[in-house]
């Protein structure tokens, strides 16, 4: 742990009195609680709380806080940072490491049973979820999988950029599982949120192609077009499916191909019918 809060980075506990006020008048007082948080500087220099659960996990939303505010609100709490909190969160980052390993090897129930380790000291772990989720597909669980997606439904962080890898793996492997009309209702709590992702507008258009919803695909597609001009695998895309419904061709101009390699991390490329024609 990095103490110097001057430094790059760092993570460590700090605690902090929340005052409630109970009742009125001149039967009211106060009641104070401590609450410990755990606190993290990153390499862009952001700090960030986030409130420690009954397990001494960080767990839920997390605060964006100034140096002025640490510093003045909350005070440092290094042994309790070491005894309590870097041993609980080396156990679920172990598992959730084990279960990640299983399930690129295929072994989809241990890899259910270290991702719910995991959950159990953090129900609301967005690594944990989108592993246990997808180990459920691998292993066909359809139903089950279905309950987790509900509960990523819920929680806006899930579909944070910092979770974008495991955002895209989850919804490709939604298609593959034949969970179409849940995938549309992710996708589109995604672009609720960030409706200026060209990759989300594409992968959406993908699972309306997969539906033979081919004007739904093609408005996707125009979409994210129209946001990025020089999106090659869209512009692939918006072919197709003007081969596939000449009439409405005249309303597109010919894409033209783009100078610069396309970038497709995060597209859901599996098996593109258009791949080979």
């Amino acid at each position: 742990m990095t103490t110097d809060l001057n430094g790059e980075t760092f993570q460590l506990v700090v605690s902090g009195n929340e005052e409630t006020k109970l009742g009125t008048g001149t039967s009211s007082r106060t009641s104070s609680r401590t609450l410990f948080y755990y606190a993290e500087r990153t390499a862009e220099g952001n700090i960030f709380l986030q409130l420690l659960n009954s397990k001494y996990y960080p767990s839920g939303k997390k605060i964006d806080v100034t140096l002025e505010e640490l510093l003045e609100s909350y005070r440092p709490e290094p042994l309790f940072y070491f005894n309590k909190v870097v041993p609980v969160v080396a156990d679920v980052n172990a598992n959730l490491e084990k279960g990640e390993k299983n399930l690129e090897e295929d072994r989809a129930d241990l890899a259910a049973k270290s991702f719910k380790r995991a959950l159990e000291v953090d129900d609301k772990n967005i690594r944990g979820l989108f592993g246990l989720g997808m180990a459920y597909m691998a292993a066909g669980k359809i139903e089950e999988s279905e309950e987790i997606l509900g509960r990523l439904m819920h929680l806006e962080m899930a579909f944070s950029q910092e979770h974008t890898h495991l955002f895209n793996q989850f919804g490709i492997r939604m298609r593959k599982a034949g969970m179409l009309r849940q995938a549309l209702d992710y996708y589109g709590k995604a672009i609720s949120l960030n409706g200026q992702d060209e990759h989300l507008l594409f992968n959406l258009g993908r699972i309306h192609l997969e539906m033979n919803e081919l004007e739904a695909a093609l408005a996707c597609v125009t979409k994210a077009l129209l946001l990025n001009a020089e999106f090659l695998e869209g512009k692939k895309m918006l072919e197709y499916l003007l081969r596939l419904k000449p009439d409405i061709a005249d309303h597109f101009s010919a894409p033209l191909e783009p100078q610069a390699p396309p970038k497709t991390e995060g597209l859901d490329l599996d098996g593109l019918p258009w791949a080979n024609s």
